[in-house]
């Protein structure tokens, strides 16, 4: 709707179905959940060289092996290996989940969705990525299962298409915990005491200090770490 006011037009946009849905649930998450945000910049330069190397074999470019596909499987197969992240607050008591699944950001129409990719531990990024557009699709489509839209352990939203380098994301409730990634940078970095450029990203993992403490959510951090600057192959 179209109004002028002191010879000036503005616009009202109603918020109301998914965006007052997003709105009320990202003050919930804000005035339930003390979040703390912890910071730290990769080295992508390996991942990003292997990731190119995979998809320059792959002859259908719509078989071609997202970076997010990626960071699944690696965020996944960290949890697997420090389970202490994969926790939620509930009744006055913080469960410890078993089961791993992925969440995913996913920006639509009218707002954002976040459906969730489950048993993804251990299976080849060739297949996660293959789940991952699908879910993209429905999301977007608006035909996705409400099934697919719960359980997460951890959620990813990923900014790095645009130009922006970190950011402070909101963690998805009931999950304790959300992993934001930035964009690629070429930059000077000091190795073995010599200057040379590669590709880093900043990755920032905002948790809930009712549920987590400084000290795991820097450890867990520091696992994916490990895990992003050590990609062996894209399989």
């Amino acid at each position: 709707m179209s109004h002028e006011t002191d010879n000036q037009t503005f616009h009202e946009i109603p918020v109301k179905g998914m965006r007052k849905t997003i709105a009320q649930r990202m003050v919930e998450s804000k005035n339930t959940a003390p979040h703390v945000t912890l910071f730290c910049e990769m080295d992508v330069t390996q991942l990003l060289r292997k990731l190119a190397e995979h998809n320059e074999k792959v002859h259908e470019k719509t078989n071609r092996v997202s970076l997010t596909a990626v960071l699944v499987s690696i965020a996944s197969n960290a949890l697997k290996e420090f389970p202490r992240i994969n926790a939620r607050l509930k009744d006055d008591k913080i469960v410890l989940r078993e089961e791993i699944a992925i969440g995913v950001a996913v920006a639509v129409d009218e707002g954002l969705l976040v459906p969730v990719i489950k048993d993804t531990v251990d299976r080849p990024i060739t297949d996660i990525n293959i789940r991952l557009k699908e879910i993209v699709e429905k999301s977007r489509s608006r035909t996705i299962s409400p099934d697919f839209l719960t359980g997460g352990s951890i959620t990813i939203t990923n900014l790095g298409m645009y130009s922006v380098d970190t950011f402070t994301p909101i963690i998805n409730l009931p999950e304790a915990s959300i992993l934001g990634i930035g964009r690629a940078v070429k930059k000077p970095v000091v190795i073995n005491g010599e200057i040379v450029v590669r590709d880093t990203m900043v990755f920032s993992l905002s948790f809930d200090h009712r549920v987590l403490d400084g000290a795991p959510a820097a450890q867990y951090l520091t696992i994916l770490q490990q895990k992003v600057e050590n990609i062996a192959e894209i399989t």
